[in-house]
C-alpha cells in the first residue's frame, strides 16, 4: 500500500485506469473458448455483468454460476472443477 500511493503511485494510477477502461473492441478478438465463473451472491459485480461479457464474447463461452458464490468464494468453487 505504501508503495502504491507512495513512491509507485504514478503507476498504480495507470494500471486502475487500464483495469477499468473500455476493453470491448478487443472481446471481438478473442478466439479462444472462454469460461466465466460467478457466484449468484457477489456483491462486487452483478450477475448480469457476466451475462452481457457471455453475449459480446465472439468464441465459445460457458457462464458457470455458482449458487450461494460470493466474490472470492467462487474461485475456490472454480478450482475444485
Amino acid at each position: 500500500m505504501r508503495n502504491s500511493f507512495g513512491q509507485y503511485r504514478d503507476g498504480y494510477l495507470a494500471y486502475l485506469a487500464a483495469y477499468v477502461g473500455d476493453w470491448s473492441a478487443e472481446l471481438a478478438q478473442v478466439q479462444a473458448p472462454v469460461d466465466i465463473w460467478h457466484g449468484d451472491k457477489d456483491t462486487w459485480a452483478p450477475l448480469a455483468m457476466a451475462e452481457a461479457l457471455q453475449e459480446l464474447l465472439p468464441a465459445t463461452c460457458s457462464l458457470h454460476v455458482v449458487p450461494e458464490g460470493e466474490h472470492y468464494s467462487t474461485l475456490k468453487a472454480a478450482r475444485l472443477e
